[in-house]
């Protein structure tokens, strides 16, 4: 049995944000159909097979950088098309990641 509350210490912001403001922000950051398939047309052209297969799971999954880099063969499960990722990987600010 847990003793305290972990979410006493939280607050909840004053400001209110919208959903305009979350899904321009947010939508700024994706690709639309035809900017995918140029750019996946790209990497099936111009890249190896270990970025082709990193790159396609970010663009297929959702996944972040940190955690498609993180996955590992044992958190797919192939039969029942899913996956769990359990870590994340950081990478400092001189390396690409």
């Amino acid at each position: 049995m847990i003793e305290i509350n972990p979410v006493a210490a939280t607050f909840v912001p004053k400001k209110k944000v919208s959903f305009e403001d979350v899904t321009t922000e947010e939508t700024a950051k994706l690709y639309e159909t035809d900017e995918l398939k140029a750019f996946l047309s790209y990497v099936d052209k111009h890249r190896n097979i270990m970025y082709r297969t990193l790159i396609y799971t970010i663009a297929f999954t959702g996944m972040r950088q940190g955690e498609a880099v993180a996955l590992k063969y044992e958190d797919v499960n192939l039969e029942k098309e899913a996956y769990s990722h359990q870590q994340n990987s950081v990478c400092e600010k001189r390396y690409t990641c």
